[in-house]
């Protein structure tokens, strides 16, 4: 198995925070907040911002 990293494209992001929101749901231990650390990762290069 090989690991590709490229460069994300400007729809990928909405998609990468829709899927880890429905993750993190149902747990209580969660703050629900976990989508908005997606955006906080492209610090200092903030291409695509915040989640919803």
């Amino acid at each position: 198995m090989g690991i590709i990293i490229r460069q994300e494209n400007s729809t990928e992001l909405s998609v990468i925070c829709n899927l880890i929101e429905k993750a993190f749901a149902d747990m209580p231990e969660s703050d629900h907040q976990e989508h908005h650390l997606v955006d906080r990762l492209h610090i200092p290069i903030h291409i695509y911002r915040n989640c919803h």
